[in-house]
């Protein structure tokens, strides 16, 4: 097993990152050349793949996000097998790019988020936030021998989530990520004259009209036009259809 003294002192670096969203249909693997340190840091990719889920492991994930069945049962066997799939994507973007597994030195796993409260909730005398992501990294580490950095986002949400850390030490303010790259690209400049708006995320719910997800943020933009708004997503979840509240819009899904 290589130990994160040893990639500290390698100049370059073979490092997988992995991702299953929101739309449940599939594990990402991407391979990458990482040389440099700090601001010289330089980031090549080398290969890519999606090994798409087959429909029963994709109706899992959806029937365990729901929060309406499913208990530490299946939440435990879920975790492990969902480490098996990362596992597989890395074998494969390794097979792909012409590599051996023992040539990768590190691997960063986000893993398949299952549930996200980034605004404080009353919970047994508390005010809690959490977030809840499977995809056991022991499981990748032992197939490939090498690191695995998770709980991305778990960390993020012990810090304080949502950007608090800024906020308290560089004086920064809170602002919606979907209006910080609409205002960065002048979407309300290419509205105009247009007739409809093609919107998209991996999985529509509650939580994307609660938070201000990229829909609702161009829905918004789209209701002080008077210009209708198509969202094109991988699942529609609970709560969805308060996007119809912002503006004139529809939602299509790609899956079936």
């Amino acid at each position: 097993m290589k130990t994160l003294q040893d990639i500290l002192q390698k100049d370059s670096l073979m490092v997988i990152g992995l991702m299953s969203g929101t739309s449940a249909d599939g594990m990402d693997a991407a391979l990458t050349e990482i040389t440099g340190r700090s601001t010289a840091m330089q980031v090549r990719q080398i290969a890519f793949v999606s090994l798409p889920y087959p429909e029963a492991v994709r109706n899992e994930i959806l029937r365990l996000a729901s929060g309406k069945q499913g208990g530490s049962h299946d939440l435990a066997l879920f975790h492990f097998y969902l480490g098996h799939q990362a596992a597989d994507a890395c074998r494969e973007v390794c097979r792909k790019a012409g590599i051996s597994l023992a040539e990768v030195d590190l691997v960063g796993s986000h893993g398949q988020t299952l549930w996200h409260i980034p605004v404080g909730e009353d919970y047994l005398g508390m005010k809690l936030k959490a977030t809840l992501q499977l995809g056991e990294p022991s499981v990748i580490a032992e197939a490939l021998g090498c690191p695995v950095v998770s709980d991305f986002r778990v960390r993020d949400m012990a810090a304080g989530g949502l950007g608090a850390a800024l906020g308290g030490v560089l004086n920064a303010r809170l602002k919606s990520g979907i209006d910080a790259v609409l205002y960065a690209v002048d979407f309300d400049k290419k509205l105009e004259g247009a007739s409809l708006a093609v919107t998209g995320e991996g999985r529509i719910d509650g939580q994307s009209v609660r938070f201000g997800k990229v829909p609702v943020g161009v829905a918004r933009r789209c209701a002080a036009h008077g210009i209708p708004a198509v969202a094109i997503v991988g699942g529609i979840m609970d709560g969805a259809e308060g996007l119809f509240d912002l503006c004139e819009s529809t939602i299509q899904t790609t899956v079936p």
